[in-house]
């Protein structure tokens, strides 16, 4: 069975990098930023950062402070915030010796991202990693990953986003929807994903 991991939220927690550019950017453009508990409730929910910022999105106050976090969160002081859940590796080793691994995830600087999976000492785990801009839409690019490199209805794919389930549920085969990462379990229940877990070391206790 081959199984496509998404990448941040799945098996990295994110909530300090991105809470800690958004601290930045707001600072630069002078808008006070938000709590981290605050922020990360809101960008669970998906509300834009616009809205968490209480700004016009067509502002250029707004469009400095995309520039800013864009620049920032792919920079590998704030990589080096991320941290892997609890029990990922566990996980990892366990799930390599009766399935394939992927990795598809949306990032900017490709460079970086393979220097923070190594830092991690996440890279050793997968047969093949992906990677693509987040500005482009993440379900149809993992829909065209996964059928030029060939599937079957047994086959998952992970991740925290409603992206993640829409792809499975497109190429006809089972997601597996975790609330650890930047959307919420209710959130995620709208989407009906086929199996909705708190993180990914729950993956053991069930039949996969």
């Amino acid at each position: 069975m081959k199984i496509f991991f998404d990448l941040d939220g799945t098996l990295i927690d994110v909530s300090k990098r991105y809470y800690f550019v958004h601290k930045k950017a707001a600072l630069v453009i002078g808008k006070k930023s938000l709590s981290f508990k605050e922020y990360w409730q809101k960008k669970r929910k998906k509300i834009p950062e616009n809205k968490i910022l209480n700004i016009d999105s067509e502002s250029s106050q707004f469009k400095e402070y995309q520039k800013i976090r864009i620049n920032l969160l792919e920079n590998l002081d704030y990589l080096s915030l991320d941290t892997p859940f609890e029990n990922v590796f566990d996980t990892l080793v366990a799930l390599t010796k009766k399935h394939k691994l992927y990795l598809i995830t949306l990032r900017r600087n490709e460079k970086n991202l393979n220097t923070q999976l190594k830092q991690l000492k996440l890279n050793k785990f997968f047969i093949k990693i992906f990677s693509s801009p987040p500005d482009k839409d993440l379900t149809i690019t993992k829909i065209k990953i996964i059928k030029n490199l060939g599937y079957s209805k047994n086959d998952l794919i992970i991740g925290d986003t409603e992206a993640d389930t829409e792809a499975a549920k497109k190429l006809g085969i089972r997601s597996v929807a975790v609330f650890s990462g930047i959307r919420t379990e209710s959130f995620l229940k709208k989407y009906h994903p086929d199996i909705l877990i708190k993180d990914v070391s729950h993956l053991l206790k069930i039949h996969l």
